[in-house]
């Protein structure tokens, strides 16, 4: 078995590199986007529950105005706690479940052997 290049070694890890940087790119556009739908949701169910701030806080756990500011506006950097606690209080909860796999954008980089969609044939 021969040995690889140096120039092939280093081809490689720079394809790997790319590839990386891609995978990287696609999951903080999706999170980010899917972060602000989340917020906009949480912040909808929240309206509904008819609370105000403080009532929310009580429940809650939270600081009034840590709640006041997430209500105010969008932060990407909201803690998944401030967003559980909240949730509860309005009356719901988190499910996770699996992604449709034709909407699936990481399908390609799991390590995982899956089953074909049914258009791949």
């Amino acid at each position: 078995m021969a040995r690889k290049s140096y120039r092939e070694v280093q081809e490689r890890r720079a394809e790997l590199r790319r590839k990386r940087a891609e995978v990287r790119k696609l999951t903080k556009s999706v999170s980010k986007r899917k972060s602000k739908e989340f917020h906009d949701a949480l912040k909808a169910a929240i309206a509904e529950c008819g609370l105000n701030a403080v009532q929310i806080s009580d429940f809650s756990g939270l600081d009034s105005t840590t709640i006041r500011r997430f209500l105010k506006t969008y932060s990407a950097s909201a803690r998944m706690e401030t967003f559980i606690a909240l949730l509860r209080v309005a009356g719901y909860t988190i499910d996770i479940k699996p992604i449709d796999p034709h909407k699936d954008d990481f399908r390609q980089y799991r390590r995982v052997a899956l089953p074909p969609l049914d258009d791949e044939g």
